[in-house]
């Protein structure tokens, strides 16, 4: 870009401005300070206490700036003696990279010379952006340029919000960030659960960007993939077990493909009806399926409805008309024939039903959860996995079975390779907005349930 008159008389002067501004700010306090003491005390004396107070001053309102978090913080700090010279030199600095890293990632042309309010700031992974009016700069070009900035700033995440007109904060999270997430959480209680019209919401964990809930106003199904022994039946366990504190607005429908004593406890402790729980295993389809049916007649009939009252999370879950939660553990033992002609016609009725109300269950308040180790089309049909907008994947061995769980990835965004098979618990998991990100679920021992319940009694 050609420099104009104006341009260059603009630079000239806003130099001068600086260089004049950070002594004259540094003198100022000093010669107020001089004027107050010196009468009083030595010269000695009395030049240690001009700059000795001022700098405890502005320790103490630095301290109490950064503890209220206030966003005008800086600007009082730079007018601080001494702290303010590092202020304004930190901010200077921080906008040079700033300009400088969105040139890196072609956010801004290179060519484009203008110097934006826009501020990185390295070690603490954040890139502060307050204005940047650049055509065609919005939160997905953003996000893209994120995800090509991992390697410059030495990341394996990022996060991205929009807090203010036009003005954007991206977080970069590094594998110490990563360590941290590692550490387990374990629950005493039933998870927290918000359930109200329109809205039922469950906090299953952590990301590197903070707190997970899943909210089922707006999934029709989710996915939960891994290597056996990852923690997929247990961050679905977890779902279930806060699900079952409200059996007044949901209503929790198991089907257990293996057949084991994993899921007993949702009788025995959950309170979950005997006749929603199904334990099978392959080929055992009698009661699965009449359980599907009963959903998908419940969805059926909502749907209905749905031209007169409009969706189901337009006025519900009440007491009267509950959400419905099927939870599908080991889905590929329901929906893999076994050769014969029975198992096939059941196997197609089986997957027939789980895609129907994966694709039209979420106005009618239905969610469809599935669990399985390996999402590939021979273990689980596409027409089901591909309408099922929230998917976790844990470690996985094979790059297949994340690419079949989760999708496309795009280039910078977390991976299940940087899990290890002893991050139990651990996932990346692909929100309903298709953005990627490390969770860490909590662990909650379900038999816990109805010692709560008697505490709360």
């Amino acid at each position: 870009m050609k420099k104009t008159n104006d341009d260059i008389v603009a630079a000239v002067l806003l130099a001068v401005l600086r260089v004049l501004l950070i002594p004259a700010v540094t003198l100022m306090w000093l010669a107020a300070f001089t004027a107050m003491i010196s009468p009083h005390v030595s010269d000695v004396i009395g030049t240690l206490l001009c700059w000795l107070v001022p700098v405890l001053l502005s320790g103490l309102t630095m301290a109490y700036l950064a503890v209220r978090k206030r966003g005008w913080g800086w600007r009082v700090g730079c007018l601080l003696p001494v702290i303010g010279d590092v202020i304004r030199f930190r901010r200077r600095r921080a906008r040079m990279l700033g300009n400088k890293f969105v040139r890196d990632v072609k956010l801004v042309d290179k060519a484009d010379e203008r110097h934006y309010h826009v501020y990185l700031y390295p070690k603490k992974g954040l890139l502060d952006i307050k204005v940047l009016p650049v055509v065609g700069f919005n939160m997905a070009s953003l996000r893209r340029s994120a995800a090509q900035g991992l390697a410059l700033m030495n990341a394996i995440d990022y996060s991205a919000d929009e807090y203010g007109v036009n003005s954007y904060r991206v977080r970069f999270h590094s594998r110490a960030d990563l360590a941290r997430l590692r550490a387990p959480r374990e629950l005493t209680a039933p998870p927290r659960i918000v359930a109200e019209p329109g809205r039922i919401s469950i906090h299953v964990g952590r990301t590197l960007d903070g707190e997970a809930w899943v909210d089922f106003a707006e999934i029709s199904g989710g996915v939960w993939a891994g290597m056996p022994g990852t923690g997929k039946s247990c961050a679905c366990t977890l779902i279930a077990a806060g699900l079952l504190t409200v059996p007044d607005l949901v209503d929790v429908y198991v089907l257990d493909g293996k057949g084991g004593m994993d899921w007993a406890w949702a009788v025995t402790d959950g309170g979950l009806p005997k006749s929603r729980f199904v334990a099978g295993r392959a080929g055992d389809y009698g009661r699965a399926l009449e359980v599907l049916r009963d959903v998908q007649s419940t969805m059926e009939w909502r749907l209905a409805w749905e031209n007169q009252v409009g969706s189901f999370w337009g006025h519900g879950p009440t007491d009267r008309e509950r959400a419905v939660v099927v939870i599908i553990d080991e889905c590929q033992a329901w929906g893999a024939s076994d050769g014969t002609r029975e198992g096939k016609t059941n196997a197609a009725e089986f997957n027939a039903l789980v895609t129907d109300l994966v694709k039209r269950g979420r106005s009618a308040g239905v969610s469809t959860l599935i669990i399985t180790q390996k999402p590939t089309s021979d273990a689980l049909p596409t027409a089901i996995r591909d309408s099922c907008v929230l998917r976790s994947c844990g470690y996985a061995i094979s790059s297949e079975t994340a690419k079949a769980a989760l999708g496309d990835i795009p280039e910078g965004n977390p991976t299940p390779d940087l899990l290890r098979f002893e991050d139990k618990g651990m996932a990346v998991w692909r929100t309903p907005s298709s953005t990627f990100e490390i969770v860490h679920y909590d662990h909650f021992d379900p038999t816990q349930i109805s010692v709560q319940q008697q505490a709360d009694k």
